[in-house]
């Protein structure tokens, strides 16, 4: 989606945040805004990202002044002018642009998934019913449940409403969010970009932070789902507990456990599942585990009334979840014990607890197609990602890793945990 924005601010203002602006985002931007071709001339080099496991293309660091000069002298013209948000360009130049703003050529498969994350279009898989097929007395005695309502439910509640198709919601939590409404344990957040992390329905938005913790995310997701309608439609503390197909009705025999704990049976036309991966505590399975005499609980189960502070405490596990937690506890435990099967892999995330700087805050809401610009380029860095150290390479024989560039990501995760 486009935001619908004008540029504001002094001189001072739009400089410094210039000066922490990517230039390849402007060298983009002076080409679709103004039609300046000077970025695009201007020689890119590779640098290399995780100890060169992957390649990434950037502007020359010599000729950045240049480009934020051009890009200064634009935004202060379009301020002065007071001009809109201009239309998206065709598609062709879409296409075009986003290769000058990951610096890489595109597969027609990577145009068509880069053109959703750029989200200009704000429902890029909108489905429009066939009305000579789908009548409306059709369309009204059609009825899907969705089960769940984190962020596979909202979406799909989001794109029936759409379509016009009615609908129903089921969770048993007490509110939306799914696995972000569970897990609430100290610093629970995203390990993904927060501009990257959210729908192309419901973007831009004023992020707090660069990766958001729990309690924003879960704003963000009621945000979304009030505002596009499906909160009205969503049934709360209600629990799917057996579903068996009508073959002589065609419909989903439903039994559900209501709030009150009554069971009922209904019948739904289809089913979406949306229960999504870790809704449910996974606890590991040895001698012993239930018979500790101390305090125990899952991080998806999190105690907020038990103090833990000065207190001897143990982790089991080294996924993402320990990763957020452990540095947070071990701040005020007397001593923290980490019990690790098998070692993670780990690399450094500038920003990662980090609030959005006011500069960047003022990019994304000032310069037009900034944010757009900024969550693509999220998203091509981790195309990069993929290609350059996912691939498996049959003449490689070097033990523990599949490729040159997988081997170069492992030796530089090794070197930062050293």
């Amino acid at each position: 989606m486009i935001r619908d924005t004008r540029v504001r601010g002094d001189d001072e203002t739009i400089r410094k945040a210039l000066s922490q602006a990517d230039t390849m985002i402007l060298r983009t931007l002076l080409y679709q805004l103004d039609g300046d071709r000077s970025g695009i001339d201007f020689p890119l080099i590779t640098v290399p990202v995780w100890g060169g496991a992957i390649q990434a293309e950037i502007v020359d660091p010599q000729y950045d002044e240049a480009i934020r000069e051009k890009a200064f002298a634009l935004l202060k013209k379009w301020r002065d002018e007071d001009r809109p948000v201009p239309a998206p360009p065709s598609l062709d130049k879409i296409f075009e642009l986003m290769e000058i703003a990951g610096g890489i050529k595109l597969t027609k498969e990577e145009q068509q998934v880069g053109l959703e994350e750029l989200a200009i279009e704000q429902y890029p898989r909108k489905v429009e019913l066939d009305k000579s097929k789908a009548s409306p007395d059709k369309v009204k005695n059609f009825h899907v449940l969705v089960i769940g309502s984190g962020v596979g439910g909202i979406a799909s509640g989001v794109y029936l409403e759409q379509a016009g198709i009615p609908y129903t919601v089921v969770t048993k939590d007490g509110g939306v969010g799914g696995t972000w409404y569970r897990n609430t344990y100290p610093d629970a957040r995203v390990d993904v970009a927060s501009h990257h992390y959210s729908f192309t329905f419901e973007t831009p938005y004023p992020w707090k932070h660069y990766f958001a913790p729990q309690p924003e995310i879960v704003e963000y997701m009621e945000h979304c789902a009030k505002k596009h309608g499906v909160m009205d439609h969503i049934r709360f503390h209600t629990e799917v507990l057996a579903m068996t197909w009508n073959e002589g009705k065609s419909v989903w025999d439903v039994k559900l456990r209501l709030p009150s704990g009554k069971e009922v049976d209904e019948q739904y036309n289809a089913v979406i599942s949306s229960v999504g991966l870790f809704n449910e505590a996974s606890w590991p399975d040895f001698e012993g585990l239930h018979d500790f005499k101390g305090k125990l609980f899952h991080t998806s189960e999190w105690d907020h009334s038990y103090d833990y502070d000065g207190k001897r405490i143990g982790i089991i596990g080294t996924g993402p979840s320990n990763m957020q937690l452990a540095p947070k506890v071990a701040k005020t435990a007397a001593h923290l014990t980490i019990f690790q099967r098998t070692p993670g892999w780990v690399i450094p995330m500038p920003d990662y607890r980090s609030p959005i700087s006011k500069e960047h805050r003022w990019l994304m809401d000032n310069v037009p197609y900034y944010d757009n610009w900024h969550r693509f380029r999220h998203f091509a860095a981790n195309m990069n990602a993929s290609e350059e150290a996912m691939t498996i390479d049959p003449t490689w024989n070097k033990p523990g890793s599949a490729s040159r560039g997988n081997e170069m990501m492992r030796e530089f995760f090794a070197g930062y945990a050293k």
